[in-house]
């Protein structure tokens, strides 16, 4: 019973430290051994814990060469945190509405955005880097990509985008949980692949801006059908 307690605390330690950033993508974990004797711990207890956050899609273990970080981390500890469920409302579909149609409204935008809108542009980005809780993320998100729709000055697609954004609402977007705190983790990766968007629109080059978007898209597309 003693030794579930150390596993439990090893589990929490190395969560929030995966929650919070502190190991990337594809990184190798400390040994068995070394979180034992770091933690005061039976390595059994460590293989306990490092059992607990594979099963929840946070690590991965290869015989021979150590326990790694979860190319899907993100997705593992936003179902965690907010119980997202990423077959709700069909968002691999949207993806792959947005795909055909959003690469073109980036590169537009950057091609036609005014100071003015650079501006509202860094503003909607803050609101991504310091939400109020995972809900008010989720829309921040969505609005940041609205605004190119905006600037592309495009009725019919920002009518279609609207729609995506609507049908995601009315799911909560996909999250149990809607009012809890987002990750350090999760909040500075989207916030670097929103950069990467905002950059050439606010250089006005369409191409590298068309080029993010898809990376981006693709990206996403890549983490619902793994």
């Amino acid at each position: 019973m003693e030794q579930d307690v150390y596993s439990a605390d090893l589990y929490a330690h190395l969560l929030n430290a995966l929650r919070n950033g502190d190991f990337q993508t594809g990184q190798r974990l400390p040994s068995e051994r070394a979180l034992a004797d770091q933690f005061g711990i039976s390595r059994g207890a460590v293989q306990r814990a490092l059992q607990s956050l594979e099963e929840q899609g946070l690590i991965y273990r290869r015989t021979g060469s150590g326990t790694f970080v979860s190319d899907r981390l993100d997705n593992a500890v936003e179902t965690i945190d907010h119980g997202v469920d990423i077959t709700k409302g069909n968002l691999a579909e949207h993806v792959e509405a947005r795909t055909a149609f959003e690469p073109w409204v980036t590169a537009t935008a950057a091609r036609y955005a005014t100071e003015e809108h650079k501006k509202e542009l860094r503003r909607r980005l803050d609101r991504v880097a310091n939400p109020q809780d995972w809900l008010d993320y989720k829309e921040g998100v969505y609005q940041f990509f609205r605004l190119l729709y905006e600037i592309a000055d495009n009725g019919f697609l920002l009518h279609i985008f609207d729609l995506i954004i609507k049908a995601r609402e009315d799911v909560r977007f996909g999250g149990e949980r809607p009012k809890t705190r987002v990750s350090t983790l999760i909040r500075n990766n989207m916030v670097r692949s929103l950069e990467q968007i905002a950059e050439p629109i606010e250089q006005n080059d369409p191409e590298r801006a068309e080029r993010a978007s898809r990376e981006f898209l693709e990206k996403m597309s890549l983490s619902i059908n793994t």
